[in-house]
């Protein structure tokens, strides 16, 4: 009665039966001399091996048109794995999936869910071990580039969440390749929220939120925005904190510490603004006690322009002097009747009559001092013999004080 009904079966999917020397065909008239049964499907039908018992099977399944090589199927209400391989040798791989055919498309693996409950990965990697990652995506051709792991979402989930349980890193991505100029990570995005975002959820964790770190001769961080915001934005939003929303720092002996690089029709090159409390809107400190330059320098490379400029807009005073006295620019006069050089302070020591070789600005101070023994005159103004005069321009004319 069995093998009326298996021959019966064999009929209707119109399979080929066939004995070699030392081996069973189905479906085919030469069987696989490597196989002890060679199954092979025709016409768009499923090879389907129900059951077998024992161990050491090999299985080769061609699944000709549209069908599936291998259709395993589990009833509802069942449990446990819908493919099981134990892999109990030396070598190789548990399982290896390869497509051959340079022209054909499609996933060499597809992993597909349609569960709604949690831990349902469409594919889950797990390693026990200490030898290597629980998943390794990798490309093995120099011609191919894309990357080696790509993750979509069309949820509200990120496309990459990574969790470290144990005490190694979160992510890493890195480059080995000296000749490669390209990111080790770049982030993207074409919607309406940030690009990265980086988060410490640690009160107790003393690390920087985001570290950036080069060995070469480029910046550790780089930031550029080609739209019409700002390109970068630094907030501390904790009003107990001690520490500065930005610190920069750096050991280098030739280098400066911190270099802003304006160009275009813009503002400021640094703009600083505290809207609320105690406290200034900028600080520049000197701290080391033998370091002789100044703690702020203002540098123009404009005629008309300052290297200083102060303004209080409240009717208050626009510079104030808390310690220490004022050094003002000083030039020696000695010979020689036009004076190049701007100062704010002159001593004339000999030469005469000066014309002032630049164009004065109304409201600017200056101090003449006269140390020989005869009048000397400064654009028509004289200054006495061993006395001084303290000047300022008004309507472009050098005027005693």
């Amino acid at each position: 009665m069995k093998k009326s009904l298996l021959l019966v079966g064999l009929m209707i999917f119109g399979l080929h039966f066939s004995y070699g020397q030392n081996n069973v065909g189905i479906g085919t008239s030469s069987p696989n001399i490597n196989t002890m049964l060679d199954i092979q499907a025709n016409a768009d039908k499923n090879a389907l091996l129900a059951e077998t018992a024992g161990n050491g099977i090999a299985i080769q399944a061609i699944g000709r048109g549209n069908a599936a090589a291998i259709n395993v199927l589990k009833p509802a209400n069942s449990s446990g794995q819908g493919i099981y391989i134990d892999h109990q040798g030396d070598s190789g791989p548990v399982a290896q999936f390869i497509r051959t055919n340079a022209n054909g498309s499609g996933a060499a693996i597809i992993g597909y869910t349609n569960s709604f409950q949690a831990q349902s990965p469409a594919i889950y990697g797990n390693n026990e071990g200490t030898g290597d990652a629980a998943i390794v995506a990798r490309i093995n051709n120099t011609g191919n580039p894309n990357s080696s792991l790509y993750s979509e979402t069309n949820g509200s989930g990120p496309a990459v969440f990574a969790v470290q349980l144990g005490t190694g890193r979160g992510g890493q991505f890195q480059i080995n390749n000296t000749a490669n100029s390209q990111h080790a990570l770049r982030a993207y995005t074409d919607g309406t929220g940030r690009a990265g975002y980086f988060t410490i959820n640690n009160t107790s964790n003393a690390e920087a939120g985001l570290y950036a770190e080069t060995n070469g001769s480029g910046t550790a961080l780089y930031a550029t925005n080609t739209g019409a915001a700002g390109v970068a934005n630094f907030e501390s939003t904790n009003i107990l904190s001690t520490v500065p929303a930005v610190r920069v720092s750096s050991n280098s002996l030739s280098a400066n510490t911190l270099e802003i690089t304006a160009s275009g029709q813009i503002n400021n090159a640094i703009y600083a603004s505290k809207s609320d409390g105690e406290g200034s809107a900028g600080s520049f400190w000197n701290s080391n006690a033998s370091n002789s330059q100044p703690a702020l320098i203002g540098v123009t490379n404009a005629a008309g322009g300052y290297g200083l400029g102060a303004m209080n807009q409240a009717n208050g005073y626009a510079i104030r002097i808390y310690a220490g006295g004022t050094r003002l620019a000083t030039a020696n006069l000695s010979s020689g009747t036009s004076i190049a050089t701007r100062a704010t302070a002159y001593l004339i020591s000999g030469g005469g009559p000066y014309t002032l070789g630049f164009t004065l600005g109304d409201g600017e101070l200056m101090y003449f001092y006269n140390q020989t023994a005869s009048p000397v005159t400064i654009n028509g103004l004289s200054i006495p013999a061993n006395a001084g005069k303290a000047c300022v321009v008004l309507g472009g004319v050098l005027r005693a004080m």
